[in-house]
């Protein structure tokens, strides 16, 4: 009954929506359609959001030093599109809650998923929610990423820049879902009773927090990897004839896509682990990372010859 009021209504509201908003929508899909199609998801991503028009006249001391004003101003330009701040905290504290519910295993009050394959699973959707929610918190870096090799409007390096860029969305990546693991944590010790609560909240200290920090650590240096991309390579825009047709869009798909595939992919990897071989966790997180960070050092390098 109620799906057939709303159906009915909604002709109602849908005319009480200016003309003009209508045709900045229509406008701004027809752009984002196009720059998808093309490869550039990065911008058509940006397109998306309406113009943000909060806190225009808000008043803030600005800091005289480098890194402490750019700080500042990337926790302005948060709170200036609430809405998808609020999303981004929620997404990525749950984030957390669901890995660690994920890993907790059999022997846990809030274990749900006690096998290794069944965990692997949730870890790779958990691993690209982490990637997809760091996008609204990461416009100080695409904004930073996208001057690298012009003229530099502050006495920063261009590595230095992204580093400042990158201390705000890096703390939140990190804290947010550590904060949804402890919860749940805290949550099991607490409906357990006895040994069971104890092994419930130790859970979390151990492996599981491990496994929470190194996820969303991996999925801030995948996002500073997506904004140092660069526009989409001709080269990948060449024909492949295949006897089953042109796969030229393979490329393109993999490449458009290679950041939620990647944090699915090790997300997937550290909680099958977490859940069953839990001592060769940090054998496999350190050298993830260390591969990542210079994989961004050897793409900011290419971003300054473009």
């Amino acid at each position: 009954m109620l799906g057939f009021a709303s159906a009915a209504a909604a002709p109602a509201f849908a005319a009480r929506i200016p003309l003009r908003t209508l045709r900045d929508q229509a406008a701004r899909w027809e752009d984002v359609s196009m720059l998808a199609l093309s490869g550039d998801p990065a911008i058509a991503a940006a397109r998306l959001g309406a113009p943000v028009r909060v806190g225009r006249h808000w008043r803030w001391r600005v800091p005289h030093r480098a890194v402490p004003a750019i700080l500042l101003r990337d926790l302005r330009g948060a709170l200036r599109a609430p809405a998808r701040s609020v999303l981004a905290v929620v997404a990525l504290s749950g984030a957390g809650a669901a890995l660690a519910l994920a890993t907790s295993g059999a022997g846990s009050p809030s274990g749900v998923f006690p096998d290794a394959q069944a965990a692997a699973l949730a870890g790779a959707g958990v691993g690209a929610g982490l990637y997809a929610a760091l996008g609204p918190l990461c416009r100080g870096l695409r904004a930073a990423a996208e001057g690298i090799g012009g003229p530099g409007l502050l006495p920063l390096s261009p590595g230095r820049l992204l580093a400042a860029h990158a201390i705000l969305p890096s703390a939140l990546a990190i804290l947010l879902p550590v904060l949804g693991a402890v919860i749940v944590g805290a949550a099991g010790a607490g409906s357990g009773s006895g040994a069971g609560g104890a092994v419930g909240a130790a859970g979390i200290v151990g492996p599981i927090l491990i496994t929470v920090i190194v996820l969303a650590a991996t999925a801030q240096q995948l996002r500073v990897l997506a904004v140092l991309k660069g526009p989409l390579p001709q080269r990948l825009l060449a024909p492949i004839p295949t006897a089953a047709g042109d796969l030229s869009a393979l490329n393109v798909l993999a490449w458009t896509f290679d950041g939620p595939v990647c944090a699915a992919v090790v997300g997937a990897l550290l909680t099958a682990l977490t859940v069953g071989a839990p001592q060769a966790l940090l054998p496999v997180a350190l050298p993830i990372l260390l591969g990542l960070g210079f994989w961004i050092r050897a793409r900011t390098r290419t971003a300054r010859g473009r």
